[in-house]
């Protein structure tokens, strides 16, 4: 069996296709099926999924829910710095995604707000290793962070976001992008599989 290669994944998406905002209902989206037998594809809408699935199915969700994570920022040069969080190692330091001009120097620091900065300490593997002096970056990232939105949205994060870029499951805090296939899930699709008695349970898995 030939090795898998992420080039495998790879296909064409025209931009225009790709939705920037999300309906007004959540289940009102699109769905692709493919039926197993004779592999024939045909397109129905979210909420007929109750419809695909048989009584006693299990249905499986991730209840993590998308904190924050991005930062945006500007280093004593005046140049900006886009920060994206990996991962909290303490309650003092994290690893992150970062987008700037030039990489700061060690030790330099990154105005986050009026007397907040991070500081650069350096590489850590593919990522970038911060410091924050002041402790407590769950609450820096929840009080100065925005949405993580996924690259393909081109718009900044507003405040619908804060409740659209999450599941019905989420409860609890940690991941750093949403779990996007159960966005569609609606409370309406919830009776729909308990009416037929689908079977549903939770799991935390925090994606990024």
């Amino acid at each position: 069996m030939p090795e898998m290669q992420k080039s495998d994944f790879s296909f064409n998406l025209p931009e225009e296709l790709i939705a920037q905002i999300p309906l007004p209902v959540r289940s009102a989206s699109r769905l692709l099926v493919c039926h197993r037998n004779s592999l024939a594809t045909e397109d129905r809408q979210f909420n007929e999924i109750a419809s695909f699935l048989m009584a006693g199915d299990l249905l499986v969700f991730n209840n993590t829910r998308v904190i924050p994570a991005r930062l945006y920022g500007k280093k004593d040069t005046g140049g900006r710095v886009e920060i994206l969080l990996e991962r909290i190692l303490d309650e003092s330091r994290f690893t992150a995604i970062m987008r700037c001009s030039k990489v700061p120097q060690v030790g330099q620091k990154i105005l986050i707000a009026d007397g907040l900065t991070v500081c650069y300490e350096g590489r850590k593997s593919d990522f970038f290793l911060f410091s924050y002096e002041e402790g407590g970056l769950q609450q820096l990232f929840a009080e100065h962070g925005r949405m993580p939105l996924p690259p393909y949205i081109q718009r900044d994060a507003d405040a619908q976001d804060e409740e659209r870029y999450q599941t019905i499951f989420a409860q609890k805090p940690g991941a750093v992008a949403a779990p996007t296939a159960s966005l569609h899930f609606d409370e309406a699709i919830l009776r729909s599989l308990q009416q037929k008695g689908i079977n549903t349970a939770e799991i935390t898995l925090h994606v990024g």
